[in-house]
């Protein structure tokens, strides 16, 4: 008997270790919640720069011609016909603009104190002044674009030669030809539409005052 109780006692232990009523394991190991926060997404906008351009147009300080001067065969106020582009800018009292055609001729422009006018520069020297459709210059005698051929054959009379206009059906170039000996070779030349009204004007000297495309 003192051989088996140990062997008993072992076989208890061992059913006992190894759950002996046959009941699974239940213990459940819980770990603690961990609580992970999310930062905020941070949002930079960017502002784009803000650009300001302005429509202010810098007038020349103390410009020497206006929109009270007037157009002769001699030129349009200070600035005369056969004057070179140093003298013309310093007789405006500011820097004409280059309107570029190549060396031989090109255009000088008064803006921004005058619109739609433009001195014709031609072998180095302004050679002729074009008053464009928009402009109110008028001549010395008062002749002006808006104006009829009967009101300009008024101004001049017989010092008015007509003739057929190049590229407008039914309209005409009614030529102010001078008759002292001093201006023979000046021309002032109004172009008219088919209604006979006055929609451009040039005065300067020959040939260049009769050419139909300016510069080209």
């Amino acid at each position: 008997m003192k051989r088996i109780i140990p062997v008993v006692i072992a076989l208890a232990l061992v059913a006992a270790a190894c759950g002996g009523d046959d009941s699974a394991d239940t213990t459940v190991t819980t770990l603690p919640a961990t609580t992970t926060t999310v930062a905020p997404a941070t949002t930079t906008t960017t502002a784009a720069p803000t650009t300001t351009t302005s429509s202010t147009t810098t007038l020349p300080v103390n410009p020497n011609i206006s929109a009270n001067d007037t157009v002769s065969t001699a030129g349009l106020g200070p600035i005369r016909i056969g004057m070179n582009p140093q003298e013309a800018n310093i007789a405006a009292g500011y820097g004409l603009e280059l309107d570029f055609i190549d060396d031989s001729c090109y255009y000088l422009s008064p803006e921004p104190v005058l619109s739609n006018v433009g001195f014709m520069v031609a072998e180095g020297t302004i050679a002729r002044v074009d008053i464009f459709p928009g402009s109110n210059i008028t001549t010395r005698s008062g002749a002006r674009i808006g104006m009829t051929k009967a009101q300009i054959i008024g101004l001049f009379g017989a010092k008015i030669q007509t003739s057929a206009h190049p590229y407008v059906t039914g309209g005409e170039y009614l030529t102010f030809v001078p008759v002292d000996d001093a201006d023979k070779n000046f021309r002032v030349i109004f172009e008219t539409d088919e209604n006979g009204i006055v929609t451009s004007y040039r005065a300067g000297r020959l040939p260049e005052v009769g050419w139909i495309e300016g510069c080209l």
